[in-house]
């Protein structure tokens, strides 16, 4: 049985031969998610801005409130290492901004 290594690690080890092959069946492709579930990921959310501008980017401060492009309950794209995923709202639960995924593309 092959070794994955530390989660922590950026390697998978082990030995393919070591692991046997049932020849009777079909080659099925796994979800990565259910074979490396600990695997880092890049989570983005595109939230397009009214007006924004390169002086307001850096004039951005703690508690600095910045009108967006949508309306409250409109879908936004939700991107996995850069791939489409889903689509989200944005809502705002005890005070904090959270996202709501609303479909699985």
């Amino acid at each position: 049985m092959p070794s994955l290594g530390h989660p922590d690690s950026n390697s998978i080890t082990g030995n393919a031969a070591a692991v046997p092959r049932d020849s009777g069946h079909k080659d099925r492709q796994s979800d990565p998610a259910e074979v490396l579930p600990w695997l880092p990921c890049l989570v983005s959310l595109e939230i397009p801005l009214q007006h924004f501008t390169i002086g307001d980017l850096s004039q951005l401060t703690r508690g600095t409130v910045v009108a967006t492009a949508r309306q409250q309950n409109s879908e936004l794209p939700l991107f996995v290492n850069g791939q489409l995923i889903g689509w989200t709202e944005l809502e705002v639960i005890d005070e904090r901004l959270a996202v709501r995924v609303t479909e699985v593309a």
